[in-house]
């Protein structure tokens, strides 16, 4: 738990500023945040995920599911996946809705649009395969 609050503000920042090394204008890559800092923006979208991720961390173990595992129904597993993807991406939209000064409709239309790609990207990224721990 406590790595995830140091490697991903860390990692964030890290890629923030290599994405901004690699255009000539960092506003491609600001839409987060309004720092002029790539390695801030970066450092504090990071935070802010894992932030997001507590309260779901807090239920599972509760729950009596392990780190990095799964519930064993399909039910819950399915219920689980989607809140895993919910919370993050839920702050983060926040997140951005308010340092881009984005209306209430607008937000909530980003919300199921971010879910929906962090759910696609997390597949892809896992090779369609279930959470560890299945």
């Amino acid at each position: 738990m406590i790595r995830g609050f140091v490697t991903m503000p860390l990692a964030n920042a890290l890629s923030h500023a290599v994405a901004s090394a690699s255009t000539e204008r960092y506003s491609a890559y600001d839409t987060f945040l309004v720092f002029e800092s790539p390695i801030v923006s970066g450092a504090i979208v990071g935070l802010v995920y894992r932030l997001a991720e507590l309260p779901n961390s807090f239920i599972k173990r509760r729950l009596g599911i392990e780190a990095g595992g799964s519930s064993q129904s399909w039910s819950g597993f399915c219920l689980q996946f989607l809140t895993d993807h919910l919370d993050s991406t839920t702050a983060l939209v926040l997140l951005a809705s308010y340092t881009q000064g984005c209306d209430l409709w607008t937000t909530l239309k980003l919300i199921p649009l971010g879910v929906l790609s962090h759910m696609i990207g997390s597949r892809i990224v896992k090779g369609g395969r279930r959470a560890r721990g299945t």
